[in-house]
C-alpha cells in the first residue's frame, strides 16, 4: 500500500502536473469562485495586521445557522514558483479549484467526506462539494509562504498564526470551527490573546489513525465556539480515514442539522 503523503507534498505535486491549475490562479473570476465568493467583509479582513489571504466566504455562509469555519494549516512555496503568484486570494484559488474539480490533493474532498461519512475511496458528486464548500469559511492558520519540500511551521508560526485567526473570528463569527489538524491545539490552549477564554479541552480518550483527536471550547469576546481537531486529512491509505474521523466529529458537532440545512 502506498504511504500517504502530506499535504506540501501534494499541493507540491498538484500544481506540478496540472498546468491548467496556473489558469486558474491568473483568472480570478474562475480561481474564487466568481458569483460563489461572499467578499462583504473583505474591507474589514484586510485591517488585520499580518494578515497574508483572504479567507474563503462561501457564498451561503452569512445565512447558514451552523456557521461552520474550516482551517488548513498551510501553504508551500512549490518549485520554480516565484512567491509573486501566491497572492492576497491564494486561499480563495484553492477552494475555487476544488469547486472546479482542479484541486490536487485530497484536503477538502476528504475533510467532506468526513462530514458526509463517506469512505476515503467513494466518490462525492460536484453538488455535494459545492454545496459543503459555498457554506463554510476555509483558512489556512500559518500566515506566510513555506518551502514545499524542507520546511514545516513551528510553535510561533502557530501563535502568530491564531492571532490572525481569532482576529478573522472577530469579524465572521463562527459558531463551530474544525481544524485539518491537531498541532495548533497545544498552542491556541496557551495562547494570551486578548478576549479569549479556554472554556474547555479534551483530549480524544484513544488515538484516531495515529492521532490523538481534541476538542475546546473557548469564548472570544463573550461568543461561544467550538473547536474541534481532526487529523490532517491529506492522508488516504493508512493516514486518515473519514469513517473513523466522522464519529469524533459529530460527538461535538451535529453534522445531520448541518447537512440538512445543506439538503445533503
Amino acid at each position: 500500500m502506498p504511504l500517504p503523503l502530506g499535504d506540501a507534498v501534494l499541493e507540491a505535486a498538484a500544481r506540478w502536473l496540472k498546468p491548467s491549475i496556473i489558469y486558474y490562479i491568473s483568472n480570478p473570476q474562475k480561481a474564487e469562485g466568481g458569483e460563489k465568493m461572499n467578499k462583504k467583509t473583505d474591507e474589514q479582513l484586510l485591517q488585520i495586521n499580518n494578515l497574508r489571504w483572504l479567507p474563503w466566504i462561501g457564498k451561503n455562509y452569512s445565512a447558514s445557522q451552523t456557521k461552520l469555519m474550516v482551517l488548513g494549516e498551510s501553504h508551500y512555496l512549490c518549485a520554480g514558483d516565484s512567491p509573486d503568484e501566491y497572492g492576497i486570494d491564494f486561499t480563495r484559488s484553492f477552494i475555487g479549484m476544488h469547486q472546479n474539480g482542479e484541486e490536487g490533493t485530497n484536503v477538502i474532498r476528504n475533510f467532506e467526506k468526513t462530514l458526509l461519512n463517506r469512505d476515503y475511496d467513494e466518490e462525492l458528486s460536484k453538488e455535494e462539494m459545492t454545496a459543503i464548500s459555498d457554506s463554510f469559511v476555509y483558512q489556512v492558520i500559518i500566515q506566510r509562504l513555506l518551502n514545499a519540500s524542507e520546511e514545516r511551521p513551528d510553535d510561533s508560526d502557530f501563535e502568530a498564526g491564531w492571532h490572525i485567526i481569532l482576529e478573522t473570528m472577530k469579524i465572521l463569527k463562527p459558531n463551530t470551527v474544525v481544524s485539518l489538524g491537531v498541532k495548533a491545539f497545544d498552542v491556541l490552549t496557551n495562547l494570551e490573546y486578548e478576549g479569549l477564554t479556554i472554556k474547555k479541552e479534551k483530549w480524544g480518550d484513544d488515538k484516531i489513525n495515529n492521532a490523538y483527536p481534541r476538542y475546546c471550547r473557548i469564548e472570544l469576546d463573550g461568543h461561544p465556539i467550538d473547536i474541534i481537531f481532526l487529523r490532517h486529512t491529506s492522508g488516504t491509505m493508512g493516514g486518515y480515514y473519514p469513517l473513523e474521523w466522522h464519529k469524533f466529529l459529530k460527538k461535538y458537532f451535529d453534522v445531520s442539522r448541518y447537512l440538512s440545512e445543506l439538503k445533503l
